[in-house]
């Protein structure tokens, strides 16, 4: 799942509720064997690649880090939040 198809799960979904844990566990796996660079060089991919399309912006950020954020330990959090200030900033 990158962003673009998250924003649609959450969209698609009522307001109070989010994309199933299920794709997110999915997605957490897939990326779970890759070192921080790596990472971080495809999340910023991804969100150059939806701010280019007009799909990513700082809600969806938001909304993806807020449902995220709750499978993390605090040190997974600490670096979630450093990464969505440099997606915020980029």
């Amino acid at each position: 799942m990158d962003f673009k198809n998250f924003q649609k799960t959450y969209q698609a979904k009522e307001e109070n509720e989010h994309p199933a844990k299920e794709d997110l566990k999915k997605t957490a796996e897939a990326y779970s064997k890759k070192s921080d660079d790596e990472l971080l060089k495809d999340i910023l991919t991804m969100a150059n690649r939806g701010k280019a399309d007009g799909t990513f912006n700082d809600q969806s950020l938001t909304n993806f880090a807020n449902t995220l954020s709750p499978m993390l330990n605090e040190e997974q959090k600490e670096r979630l939040k450093t990464v969505m200030g440099l997606l915020k900033n980029n």
